[in-house]
Formats: structure tokens, C-alpha cells, sequence
């Protein structure tokens, strides 16, 4: 069950950062999408049939659905390229199911270097 309410963070830091500076536009709209859609704290979540507990930094979706979030211009094949991006620079790292109906399970790495609440006014 997916959630639009609430926000999630940006911060300016991550302008600095080599994932935003060399990623191509389309990337960059993917990677929104992803922090947009990891849960902020844990959650309990059913996948393959199973209860699974989804932690801060990880969701459930599908390379169709993260390409519907982005909006117009956005394939399925640049979410798949931004993935096997995104992994080389250690952003995150991925679970397929065991068919392409499964989903995609996605772990953002270091999720607390994008949402620390640590400096709260």
C-alpha cells in the first residue's frame, strides 16, 4: 500500500554529491522518485504472498510503477539504467522477485545521510 502523504528531504548537500553532478536529467527524476518512495521509518509490508517488514530506506514497487511516478518522458528502461547506476555509486541495491509480477524490492543506502533528522530546529 503505498502512502503520498507526509514529505521527505533534499538537502542542498546532495547537489555536491558525484550521483546528482554526472547524472543525466532523467537520472535525476529517478532518484527523486526513489526517496520519494522509500518508507521513513519501518513498515509492515506484504510481498510474494509474505508479511515482510519494510525498514527506513526500502520499499516495494516495480520499474513500471517508479517510471509512472517520474511522469512524462520516463521508460522502463531508464529506471533499469539508473538502478545499475545508482549501484555502482553505492546509492542503493536492489531484490527482483522471482518474476517480473513480483516487484522490486529497494534499499537506499545510507538512507539516513538524506533524511537525518539529527538537526531538527
Amino acid at each position: 500500500m503505498r502512502s503520498y502523504e507526509g514529505y521527505f528531504r533534499i538537502w542542498r548537500k546532495l547537489m555536491l554529491n558525484p550521483i546528482w553532478q554526472k547524472s543525466k536529467p532523467e537520472h535525476k527524476v529517478i532518484l527523486l522518485a526513489l526517496l520519494a518512495n522509500a518508507q521513513w521509518r519501518s513498515n509492515a509490508w506484504e510481498w510474494n504472498g509474505r508479511p515482510y517488514l519494510c525498514k527506513a530506506g526500502e520499499f516495494i514497487s516495480s520499474y513500471g510503477n517508479i517510471a509512472k511516478d517520474c511522469g512524462k518522458g520516463i521508460t522502463v528502461q531508464m529506471v533499469r539504467d539508473a538502478f545499475i547506476r545508482f549501484k555502482k555509486l553505492d546509492f542503493l541495491t536492489w531484490d527482483a522477485g522471482k518474476s517480473r509480477t513480483d516487484g522490486v524490492k529497494v534499499t537506499i543506502l545510507n538512507w539516513c545521510n538524506y533524511q537525518n533528522d539529527d538537526d531538527e530546529i
